[in-house]
């Protein structure tokens, strides 16, 4: 999977290695976050084809009982945050806003958890990575209630 996504590293030996460990870190991450972030917008029953109601998700291991570059997200002994961690922090906050591609299409979901009425400001930008230049492709402010 680290060869589809990213592309093996060209490196062999410890730095090879190192190369490989990281990619696969960040594959975790955003395997993880992408699964979770599914779940958290499939909430509702969809009248279509009945699919839904998945209303959370746990990953399934947080922790290792010793040393390893495995899928924990915190690291043995130390209890230092894996880069998934990081990834996954923000997906259970009250008001979570999501982009995802589907159909060739890009697609914004805002889940919301806090009863009422909250407004949400949407700002996407694209970055070249190559230079740094940013465009805003979508700007809106909307009101959305639970």
């Amino acid at each position: 999977m680290v060869d589809y996504y990213f592309g093996k590293p060209t490196e062999t030996g410890k730095n090879g290695y190192l190369k490989m460990t990281y990619l696969s870190q960040l594959l975790q991450a955003v395997a993880n976050k992408r699964e979770m972030e599914f779940f958290l917008r499939n909430r509702e029953v969809n009248p279509n084809d009945g699919s839904g109601l998945t209303w959370g998700a746990m990953y399934w291991i947080f922790n290792d009982i010793w040393v390893a570059s495995g899928w924990s997200t915190i690291e043995f002994g130390t209890a230092k945050w894996k880069m998934a961690q990081y990834y996954l922090r923000d997906s259970y906050k009250p008001v979570f806003g999501q982009l995802y591609v589907e159909n060739d299409q890009f697609q914004v979901v805002i889940n919301n958890d806090v009863s009422g009425k909250v407004n949400v400001a949407i700002t996407i930008d694209v970055h070249q990575l190559d230079s740094f230049n940013k465009q805003t492709i979508g700007d809106q402010t909307n009101e959305i209630e639970r």
